[in-house]
């Protein structure tokens, strides 16, 4: 892993600050952590980005033990934009929300519709309900609740906790309930055709990664 990381594969820069911030949370396993995470994220590792969104934008710890990050909500939404604009799913769902609502930034309807329709379409459950939502109720200037329902529809099929499905259910039921039955064989029908889009390519790889010399190297002893 560590050979990895060196050599500059990003996930394994993502994996190894998460086990020194794991390692009793001790101070040197906790700064080298955070170097290892600030280093995939400025390589453009969307999930290493969207975790630093959450520890900047809440001045949340990374582990329960360690040190809280800085709340600096400037920093958190730079980080955001960057994992939404990198293809992290789950980024584009929370980014599209705070832009729905203005939350820290100034509100832009189309923009949201645009990321939530991208990760909706990639099968993200969350952003298929909050599509749906956002829809029902007119926070995207759509009037089309038969789609609106499509997308409910197809968020509780995917959602992945029974356990929080309820309020997928019950914003379904509201949609249903403004529909002909007609209507609601469509959205059946709609939710049969859908083929969700490929999932976004986050390589982690650096080209020539595996030759790079500091594969060859972990804890000072070399690799054969």
């Amino acid at each position: 892993m560590v050979r990895a990381a060196r050599a500059g594969d990003l996930d394994a820069q993502y994996q190894c600050a998460i086990i020194d911030f794991h390692h009793d949370a001790a101070p040197s396993d906790f700064e080298q952590g955070k170097q290892w995470l600030a280093e995939s994220a400025n390589n453009g590792w969307a999930p290493s980005e969207f975790l630093l969104f959450q520890l900047y934008y809440n001045g949340y710890p990374p582990v329960p033990g360690c040190p809280n990050y800085p709340v600096d909500k400037t920093e958190g939404l730079k980080w955001l934009h960057r994992a939404a604009d990198h293809g992290f799913l789950q980024a584009q769902s929370v980014l599209a929300i705070m832009l729905i609502q203005g939350i820290d930034m100034e509100q832009n309807t189309s923009e949201a519709a645009k990321l939530l329709s991208n990760a909706a379409q990639r099968g993200y459950a969350q952003a298929q309900n909050d599509l749906g939502f956002a829809i029902l109720h007119g926070d995207l200037g759509i009037n089309d609740t038969v789609q609106a329902a499509m997308w409910l529809e197809l968020a509780k099929s995917n959602w992945p906790d029974s356990r929080t499905v309820r309020r997928v259910d019950v914003n379904l039921s509201n949609a249903l309930a403004q529909l002909t039955p007609e209507q609601q064989q469509e959205v059946a029908q709609r939710v049969k055709d859908f083929q969700p889009l490929p999932l976004p390519n986050l390589d982690p790889l650096v080209k020539d990664w595996d030759k790079n010399p500091n594969y060859q190297m972990e804890d000072g002893q070399q690799w054969h």
